[in-house]
């Protein structure tokens, strides 16, 4: 019938198929699809169109093959979706090192149930034989390659290496993933470094038998140090039974066993930690922790913290520690002897901090001197006129200057670090887990209390930026 339209869009518009259309990422791990459907009886979204659309993209790895026939039966039109992933590389493990030896011992002494201190049992040593096994290294493992959507390897990273840590009196392996000791002695990691220290023995006391002693590695003293003898080593010094008013200097750290009775001369000097039964009199300065059970009349100056076990007694004398002091009595009910204790201060920073300075200037005054001959040795190298002797005295002044250029980075950043500890100084506490008696004088960076009155259980510090010491019980 003339003058009628036909509103069957089917009869007059031509078929859509649908569509897909993939597009892989810039790293070509991940690739998507995007789907537009059919219109006008078009052929529909189907398996074979995906995997033909993924096919011409080049696409031929992770495929998500289950994904894209759920994709076929339920298409979501207007939206990547992603159907293939790549497989990432893995890197290597990293390069282990595995100890055989102890590098960490508790030095701290037992506290027996009754109060008592077993001073006797602390570990300090660890001893090996000469081709002992100190440390074995599992190297580094190469990484596992990746893939990309194209099929594409990506090249994997190997795992980060880790130097053998090979000191002093020790060698390795012909593989060098296994690191011995070449001497018999005790394990000690100096520098990052497990190192091998010769011990000296004495099967007795220091005394007018033995005469002075300067060892450099460890000492081990199975008696007392008799009054106005000296002991000195470059590592740990322990001794068995008392030392009297003698010199005690350690690089490492001191113990003993009997107790110290410092009188006006005796004096305690470690780079590391000291344990002592008992403080009476005498000078003390260390680098590390102090640990006792008790200090009368002693001048003690710690870089570290106090801690006072048994009986934990501070009497008379100045002590002080730069980070705490822990004790169960300070002062006297009956003595008059004035008692000093102080935290948050730390003497030997300062002595460090004038030091480093004129160690500084030593060094670079030797750099100085040594360039001028190590360039004229270069000099003489470069027009060919250089004897053998000559190539060896230049060798050993460019050793001898990377030394010393080493040295002076390290002084330069030791001098910034005490600046900030001292900068960081004043924010110690010192706690007392008994009493604290009337006359004790507590001194924290620059303020002092000084007590009128008994204190019990009392935590005594300081806030920055609010003057006066402040108490609270102690927890």
């Amino acid at each position: 019938m003339s003058g009628q339209v036909n509103n069957n869009p089917s009869e007059v518009m031509p078929p859509i198929d649908a569509q897909a259309t993939v597009q892989v990422s810039v790293n070509k791990m991940e690739a998507s699809v995007i789907m537009t459907g059919a219109q006008y009886g078009g052929t529909p979204i189907t398996l074979e169109l995906l995997q033909a659309a993924i096919a011409q993209k080049g696409v031929v790895y992770g495929t998500k093959l289950d994904y894209l026939k759920e994709l076929a039966l339920n298409p979501v039109y207007g939206d990547y979706k992603v159907i293939a992933e790549g497989k990432p590389p893995v890197t290597g493990e990293n390069a282990k090192i595995i100890y055989h030896v102890r590098l960490e011992r508790d030095l701290r002494p037992k506290e027996n149930p009754d109060g008592s201190v077993n001073f006797r049992d602390l570990g300090l040593i660890e001893s090996v034989d000469k081709d002992a096994i100190l440390c074995e290294k599992t190297p580094a493992a190469p990484g596992t390659p990746g893939t990309d959507v194209f099929g594409g390897s990506i090249s994997a990273k190997t795992g980060r290496d880790i130097a053998m840590p090979a000191g002093k009196n020790t060698y390795m392996s012909n593989d060098k993933l296994s690191l011995f000791a070449s001497i018999d002695g005790q394990v000690e990691f100096i520098n990052n470094k497990v190192t091998v220290l010769d011990t000296f023995t004495v099967e007795g006391d220091v005394s007018t038998s033995t005469g002075d002693i300067n060892f450099p590695g460890n000492v081990v003293i199975h008696g007392g140090v008799s009054a106005g003898f000296t002991v000195h080593a470059s590592g740990n010094i322990d001794i068995t039974d008392i030392v009297e008013s003698a010199n005690i200097m350690a690089g490492g750290n001191i113990i003993i066993r009997g107790g110290f009775n410092g009188g006006a001369t005796g004096k305690l000097e470690a780079g590391g930690n000291i344990t002592c039964r008992y403080i009476q009199g005498g000078r003390i300065t260390l680098g590390g922790n102090l640990e006792t059970s008790y200090i009368i009349n002693a001048i003690v100056n710690c870089s570290g913290s106090i801690n006072l076990i048994g009986k934990g007694l501070i009497m008379g004398g100045h002590v002080a520690a730069r980070t705490s002091i822990t004790a169960n009595l300070l002062g006297s009910a009956t003595s008059t002897a004035t008692t000093v204790v102080e935290a948050g201060n730390d003497p030997m920073l300062f002595k460090r901090l004038n030091d480093i300075p004129k160690e500084l200037d030593t060094c670079l005054a030797n750099i100085k001197k040594l360039e001028p001959l190590a360039n004229a040795l270069i000099q003489l190298r470069n027009a060919g006129r250089i004897t053998p002797e000559r190539e060896e005295q230049l060798a050993q002044s460019q050793r001898i200057l990377e030394q010393l250029r080493a040295t002076e980075v390290h002084l330069k950043e030791e001098h910034e670090d005490v600046k900030q500890k001292l900068a960081e100084s004043g924010n110690g506490w010192i706690k007392v887990l008994k009493t604290a008696y009337p006359g004790v004088r507590i001194v924290i960076g620059a303020e002092q209390l000084h007590l009128h009155d008994g204190h019990d259980f009392t935590r005594f510090s300081r806030t920055v930026g609010v003057s006066g010491i402040s108490t609270a019980p102690a927890q």
